[in-house]
């Protein structure tokens, strides 16, 4: 796919990201579930209706999604989303040196967004610069719910599901203002669950994030704890075929992956020719399209650099220039089969990328005046298979409140990942929907 201007193609490139995180909730319809007694049950928000006994109480009836503003995507929404992404890499980089990475700055920006809903003050303030930078809350539910709007546009070649919830403890005195419910239906088409919070809820809870992510994320909370009294939930699922397949017969079977320690692994490594060559002075990429629009990148840093250094070394701005200044002639491409999950905490991350209040002496007047809440846990989940067909990707973001939580402190160029390297999953307007880093590739 060839783009008219720098910030089509920076639009791209974030659009692989957020190709890799929406492939939260793969399955026919953005909104739809799949066949079985499960998920015949599912209601038309992408909650899930567990078979048998269900304790919690459906209240979406309770509320009609009124008109919102809504902002289409432009180079401000996707650099958000690159520059959370990126700065989540990095930490996460740090906490988990060594182990490939996977984060769909899409879901997490959604449940957190969803999230600030409910946040006033510092703990609003803090959020709102950790999450859109410069954009405020109202710009980030603006440009989400124009997103969401846009799914029932996106091409029938790609499927991309996106569903969000959010529960809250049945329990005497906790009363969740209406005024933020309302907000996040509005916003975010959120199905909301008043439930126990014991183990039938972290069954229909886990169960919620198997169904929307069509299987590839079976559970996303091991536990509820007792101080535990909201969760709000993201998932997304995205299934991408190529727009050229990998031809099997160039498949070399038996093609060797250097990890950074020298240990060699062999796999297998799919080669084509593309048209779409990227380059600066850290690295060198490639962009391969998935039919649809949307798009795979991949950044292979400089024979004398880490993969650490080089993303310590990204940002927003680096990214979209990389992206804008793809050159259209032939390279040679070789991108390994891989396949892993991933799960963190982002709770000491996203603090340290500067809103611990969120986490501590919080201001969630907006969600209730029964109890001072903070987030407690922020838990991300992803899972990618990446062959020769195509991508299959998910994401589930779940952020768990509690109430007195304690603080939280001119020649044919070639690109060839036989080496750790960074990726991105975006979407036709560059959101990107996953961010990720291959180190090792399992045998």
């Amino acid at each position: 796919m060839k783009y008219s201007s720098p910030l089509k193609k920076i639009t791209s490139l974030l659009c692989v990201f957020a190709l890799l995180l929406s492939l939260m909730a793969c399955g026919a319809e953005s909104a739809g579930t799949e066949n079985g007694s499960a998920e015949a049950g599912a209601s038309q928000s992408g909650l899930p209706i567990a078979p048998g006994k269900v304790q919690a109480a459906d209240l979406l009836e309770n509320f009609t999604a009124q008109p919102v503003e809504e902002k289409e995507t432009d180079e401000a929404f996707a650099g958000a989303l690159l520059r959370l992404g990126t700065l989540l890499l990095q930490k996460l980089g740090e906490e988990q040196s060594g182990s490939n990475l996977l984060v769909s700055p899409l879901s997490v920006m959604t449940a957190l967004t969803m999230t600030a809903n409910g946040a006033a003050g510092e703990t609003l303030a803090e959020m709102e610069r950790v999450l859109g930078g410069s954009l405020k809350l109202a710009d980030l539910n603006a440009y989400q719910a124009a997103w969401y709007r846009n799914l029932a546009k996106a091409s029938d070649s790609v499927t991309l599901r996106f569903a969000n919830a959010i529960w809250f403890k049945d329990e005497p005195g906790f009363i969740v203002k209406d005024s933020f419910l309302q907000t996040n239906v509005d916003h975010f088409s959120a199905a909301i669950r008043k439930a126990p919070f014991d183990d039938a809820t972290l069954r229909d809870i886990n169960q919620w994030a198997d169904l929307n992510t069509d299987h590839m994320i079976p559970e996303i909370l091991d536990f509820l704890s007792p101080n535990d009294v909201m969760v709000l939930l993201n998932a997304l699922c995205l299934e991408a075929k190529w727009s050229v397949p990998f031809d099997e017969n160039e498949v070399r079977k038996e093609a060797l992956f250097v990890t950074e320690d020298h240990t060699l692994r062999k796999v297998s490594l799919m080669q084509a020719s593309e048209n779409a060559y990227l380059e600066d002075d850290l690295c060198t990429g490639f962009r391969k399209d998935y039919a649809g629009g949307y798009s795979f990148v991949a950044l292979l840093p400089r024979q004398t650099d880490s993969l650490g250094d080089f993303v310590r070394a990204l940002n927003e701005k680096r990214l979209l220039n990389l992206l804008g200044s793809q050159q259209d002639v032939p390279v040679f491409i070789g991108l390994p089969k891989f396949s892993y999950d991933f799960k963190a905490d982002l709770a000491d991350s996203l603090a340290a990328l500067g809103m611990p209040g969120a986490f501590a002496l919080a201001d969630f007047s907006g969600i209730t005046d029964s109890y001072l809440l903070s987030i407690d846990r922020v838990i991300h989940k992803t899972h990618i298979d990446v062959d020769s067909e195509g991508t299959r990707a998910a994401a589930v973001t779940a952020v768990t409140m509690r109430k007195n939580a304690a603080p939280v402190y001119p020649d044919q160029k070639e690109v060839v990942l036989d080496r750790p390297f960074v990726y991105l999953i975006l979407d036709q307007d560059n959101v990107p929907i996953f961010m990720g880093t291959v180190l090792d590739i399992a045998p």
